[in-house]
């Protein structure tokens, strides 16, 4: 399992390094940032195998997973700011 989280981690952040290095990577407003979701999701992945992570914070952990990836925004920065 750990082979198959380090080669999407690796694959992840290559995908995003390619992208940076386009026009439109380096022009975006976001592009600073956009290096920490492959690290960020690596660590969350990471503590829901952890066995000292107890399952109720694993189901947190889950839905923040979730929420992460989902392309329905649930709570719109419009309405909550």
């Amino acid at each position: 399992m750990a082979n198959q989280e380090n080669d999407f981690y690796q694959k992840l952040r290559l995908k995003i390094e390619k992208w940076l290095e386009t026009k439109e990577g380096k022009t975006h407003k976001y592009s600073e940032y956009l290096m920490a979701v492959p690290d960020l999701f690596h660590l969350i992945v990471r503590l829901m195998l952890d066995k000292g992570i107890s399952v109720q914070d694993k189901v947190k952990l889950g839905l923040a997973i979730t929420y992460f990836v989902s392309p329905i925004d649930l709570i719109p920065e419009a309405i909550v700011g």
